[in-house]
């Protein structure tokens, strides 16, 4: 869900969501070390009007025609190794699959790290609130081939957080609740505006699909269809061509 206002207001917000279920799947596996199925399933956009009482309503989206979105990652000691999507989805879909992927880069030991998710290069700081619950905070997210662009009146501002909730015999992730605020503006504008996010994943038992599972690694990419490929996991920007200069192979 995505709320949007100038940063100086509190109300009047207009917002939109995407509901839509999850199916995610090993078909590949030994010990820490996975090829992730993700297939999400019926996504729906939903959009209100700023005022208080708006509630959300469908809207028609390209989402109409994704019925079953497909996508697959490697997953290896908490990290996304690689992402594998299909190159002829539209970049606002390929995004919104590498934000899923992201949610589920996670490492249980407490402190600071690194990793590369969609948001970029990011400092990220764990902490385990209790023995269910552990806290990632995301700071000081780039993407290091744009650090020297923009305007150097340009002020962007961001918080990130994530939370994972595991079951009490802690073998189940159970929810996956993430926040985030980025505010953008210029010094010599008297305005800017505020982006809140939330992304909300709950765990409701035996995936609706089923799926071939491979007893090697090299057998299950093989089996991928030719339009899949292993792509970088930071966003793609609007302006930036889908092509062989932003796909790592």
């Amino acid at each position: 869900m995505v709320l949007l206002n100038d940063a100086a207001r509190k109300d009047k917000e207009v917002g939109y969501k995407v509901t839509a279920s999850l199916d995610v799947q090993a078909v590949w596996g030994v010990d820490t070390d996975f090829l992730l199925k993700f297939v999400l399933h019926s996504p729906k956009l939903l959009a209100k009007g700023k005022l208080v009482n708006a509630d959300y309503l469908p809207i028609k989206s390209f989402w109409d025609g994704y019925y079953n979105s497909i996508f697959y990652a490697h997953w290896k000691n908490g990290l996304i190794e690689e992402a594998y999507l299909n190159l002829e989805d539209i970049p606002d879909v390929l995004n919104y699959q590498k934000s899923l992927i992201s949610l589920f880069q996670l490492q249980v030991i407490d402190g600071e790290h690194n990793e590369t998710d969609v948001s970029g290069v990011c400092d990220i700081f764990y902490d385990s609130i209790s023995m269910r619950v552990i806290r990632k905070t995301k700071r000081r997210c780039h993407v290091p081939e744009e650090e020297n662009e923009g305007s150097s009146s340009e002020i962007v501002s961001s918080k990130r957080l994530t939370r994972y909730t595991f079951s009490e015999t802690l073998d189940v992730l159970e929810e996956i609740h993430g926040e985030e605020v980025h505010t953008a503006g210029y010094q010599n504008m008297d305005a800017a505006i505020k982006a809140r996010v939330w992304l909300r994943l709950k765990h409701e038992g035996t995936p609706s699909t089923t799926t071939t599972v491979y007893t090697k690694l090299d057998s299950a990419l093989a089996e991928l269809p030719a339009n899949f490929k292993q792509v970088s996991l930071p966003m793609t920007l609007p302006n930036e061509p889908l092509n062989d200069e932003v796909v790592s192979i």
